[in-house]
């Protein structure tokens, strides 16, 4: 059985998008080797919304920086209008089909400072 982590944040609309993860196993918590995986990041109005308001993949915002460690750097500039989203994480090693590891909210709030 798949474990989900449910993690919610907020980012200031047209703010660039900075985090990293470790991705692990969910039995043994070592790190999962990601060389050769594919990960995909889709934000959407709703889970069940078929239209894709922003996406995050490897060369596209997300660089697997060490993938022996499992770790995946998350940098993009996020054009998104203020408001609540859902997205969530998927990886895949092709064959076995892709996983769902982290899923959520995200808020957009307004920005203030504009033109900067």
């Amino acid at each position: 059985m798949s474990s989900i982590l449910d993690h919610n944040f907020c980012v200031v609309e047209n703010d660039l998008w900075e985090f990293n993860i470790t991705l692990r196993d969910q039995t043994t918590q070592l790190p999962i080797d990601l060389t050769g995986a594919t990960i995909r990041m889709d934000v959407r109005s709703t889970f069940t919304s078929a239209l894709v308001v922003h996406d995050f993949s490897i060369g596209d915002g997300i660089i697997v920086t060490t993938p022996a460690s499992g770790l995946a750097a998350f940098s993009k500039l996020a054009a998104i209008a203020a408001g609540e989203y859902v997205y969530d994480l998927q990886y895949n090693f092709g064959g076995a089909g892709p996983k769902t590891r982290l899923r959520g909210r995200v808020n957009i709030l307004p920005e203030v400072t504009q033109g900067a």
